[in-house]
């Protein structure tokens, strides 16, 4: 795009007048125009001699170039998911710059695991992507340097900007280079203007002019991070300024003893520092509210249970009622099972329940599912006795078992019985127990009698 010079109109006043010119009208000369314009101001003397004729203007000028105006960034906080043990996920982040030029910043993370998960062997555990306007990934990963830039109305005018079209967009020209491209921005940035968000494009070849002079840069409206464009009114000063988009991957740690039972977390903050921060005073920018990473434990319980089934007699402890199709007594109702205070006489039946539970089906989810069960040579298995829930993801009712072993214990008139449940279950392999929204649980039932 050309340059455009800037003039003041001077008008000539009889006798000696003092007259300045600069880039920008009011104020916001100093506090929001691009930073390395130059602001030239210039002062001219109009005068005649002493037979009244007018004489060749007298001028002297001096100029200013506008200084950095360094500012903390914006860090955005994506929310966190949840994922499977033993896989990562990865985060997009936006580091906004809100200086009026360019600024550097240096991410790094803090992490912390939940006592179920052990640390990480590396600190922190993120990995970067620091992505920028033109999608360049940038050497070393962690460093982000972001551009920024001004609109420039000439006096109290405004700038309309579209919704859905593009807008030519006047900006100061720096005096001296400022960065890559026009004072860090390049071609296919992304940029904030106002309350919405563009891309840059028509950058010109040549970034640097006299002072007093400007160019333009067109900006396309587009969303990003869920942020829809809007039409609207801004003013000379309004800054513009560059959007780094940062992805970041988390490996959360592996389980402790016990930690694979439930859900486990990691929480990761992501900080944006300014390396110059000892002259600019720009504290280091920690995301608002962390990002928390769940992982997602198996979730299972398992309760073993007995009845005596000749005598019905009542036991103690934590209860669970269920049809057991082939109980000697009562097969067609709701029979009680306990998990303590049962007693059994010799030649008494005793049914034993197991129940394997998820904690919640839509987040836990556990494969390759099997139970084994030794029988104590006090007793004697009843073959043929062994049921169990076959539904895919269980919370069904009992059968005979299909998806179970019984395998011959050298030294034991008791076989070691075997069952596999879930989906995809065979008589050999444990299936899965998950993905439903609610609680499910997997019950397998079996006699003995007492010796």
């Amino acid at each position: 795009m050309s340059k455009t010079n800037i003039k003041s109109a001077i008008k000539p006043l009889a006798l000696a007048t003092l007259l300045g010119t600069s880039l920008l009208a009011g104020t916001q000369a100093w506090a929001s125009t691009g930073a390395g314009a130059g602001i030239l101001n210039t002062a001219t003397v109009n005068y005649n001699d002493v037979s009244g004729t007018a004489q060749a203007a007298i001028s002297s000028s001096v100029t200013v170039t506008v200084k950095l105006v360094a500012a903390a960034p914006t860090v955005s906080s994506p929310t966190g998911v949840q994922i499977n043990p033993g896989t990562s996920t990865t985060y997009t982040y936006y580091i906004t710059n809100n200086a009026n030029g360019v600024m550097p910043f240096t991410l790094s993370t803090a992490d912390s695991n939940s006592s179920g998960l052990n640390a990480t062997t590396t600190a922190p555990s993120s990995t970067y992507a620091v992505v920028a306007g033109t999608g360049t990934l940038l050497t070393g990963g962690n460093t982000l340097t972001l551009g920024g830039t001004t609109v420039f109305v000439v006096g109290t005018g405004t700038l309309s900007v579209s919704a859905s079209t593009a807008t030519t967009v006047t900006v100061p020209l720096p005096t001296t280079q400022q960065g890559t491209g026009l004072n860090g921005l390049t071609n296919g940035a992304v940029v904030l203007m106002g309350n919405s968000y563009y891309t840059v494009s028509g950058v010109p070849g040549t970034t640097t002019g006299a002072a007093n002079t400007t160019t333009t840069i067109t900006l396309t409206p587009v969303t990003v991070n869920g942020v829809a464009p809007s039409a609207q009114t801004l003013s000379s000063g309004t800054l513009i300024d560059e959007v780094g988009e940062v992805k970041q991957t988390v490996t959360p740690g592996t389980y402790t003893t016990g930690g694979e039972l439930t859900n486990q977390t990691e929480t990761d903050t992501l900080t944006a520092t300014d390396p110059n921060s000892g002259t600019d005073g720009i504290s280091p920018v920690p995301q608002t509210t962390p990002t928390v990473t769940t992982v997602g434990g198996a979730g299972l319980t398992v309760t073993k249970f007995v009845r005596n089934a000749t005598t019905q007699a009542a036991g103690t402890g934590t209860t669970a009622s269920i049809i057991v199709p082939n109980d000697p007594t009562n097969s067609s109702t709701a029979v009680t099972f306990y998990t303590a205070g049962v007693t059994g006489s010799p030649g008494d039946v005793l049914e034993y329940l197991i129940q394997v539970s998820t904690l919640n089906a839509s987040t836990n989810f556990s494969k390759s599912v099997s139970v084994t069960d030794v029988i104590n040579d006090f007793l004697v298995y009843q073959t043929g006795t062994a049921l169990q829930d076959t539904t895919a993801n269980c919370t069904g009712s009992l059968v005979t078992a299909t998806h179970f072993a019984a395998t011959a214990v050298s030294g034991s008139a008791n076989p070691t019985l075997s069952f596999y449940v879930g989906s995809g279950a065979t008589s050999s392999a444990g299936g899965q127990i998950g993905s439903s929204s609610s609680t499910v649980t997997c019950s397998m039932t079996y006699q003995t009698k007492v010796q």
